[in-house]
């Protein structure tokens, strides 16, 4: 068994959660396609707020569910066909719907695809904030046409929200990946400095 924070209801985050001591873990051995992970940090995002509140049923969430989606850590059991060993570190973002595990825990499981390897230039720690806010620009910016390698000389691109972890990620893919020239973002009075 092992420590994880699980739901097993929806609701508001004080009344839902609880920290379960005894949870049962992922099989030490994954299955073909799957990872097993120890996990490093877990980062939470607007999403885990929101599907644990909103009523969900359990063919999509099943219950009891560990919380939190973004997830570092490293390998434990890779199964065959995935790509990975055990002790590489990696970094994802786990499946929103169809599984029990969540990035709260000890140990989590999920498809490979769900897994990247680590930057060795970034903790783990830090990884784990990245994967939904980084999924989420890249995934913006294609939709809008805009693919790295493209000449982008004298070009500007506004960012709206530039403070948050979005917008943040946004500002930087834009700049060092895109290739924008200028780069521009909105924020708070608070934030203006940072952005």
């Amino acid at each position: 068994t092992m420590d994880a924070v699980v739901y097993e209801a929806h609701g508001e985050v004080r009344e839902a959660l609880r920290v379960d001591h005894a949870r049962a873990q992922p099989a030490t051995t994954a299955p073909p396609g799957f990872v097993v992970i120890r996990v490093a940090a877990a980062a939470l995002n607007p999403v885990d707020f929101k599907q644990l509140r909103n009523e969900q049923p359990d063919a999509l969430v099943p219950k009891p569910r560990i919380a939190g989606f973004d997830v570092s850590g490293i390998v434990v059991s890779a199964g065959e066909g995935t790509g990975f060993e055990v002790g590489d570190a990696v970094y994802g973002m786990l499946p929103l719907v169809g599984s029990p595990w969540g990035s709260l825990a000890r140990l989590t499981a999920a498809p490979a695809s769900c897994f990247a390897r680590a930057p060795t230039s970034v903790p783990l720690e830090d990884a784990a904030a990245l994967p939904l806010v980084s999924l989420t620009v890249m995934q913006v910016f294609e939709q809008a046409g805009l693919r790295p390698g493209e000449d982008r000389t004298g070009q500007a691109l506004l960012v709206q929200a530039a403070a948050g972890g979005v917008g943040s990620f946004a500002v930087q893919y834009a700049r060092r990946v895109l290739g924008f020239e200028h780069v521009l973002g909105t924020c708070s009075a608070r934030n203006a400095e940072r952005v």
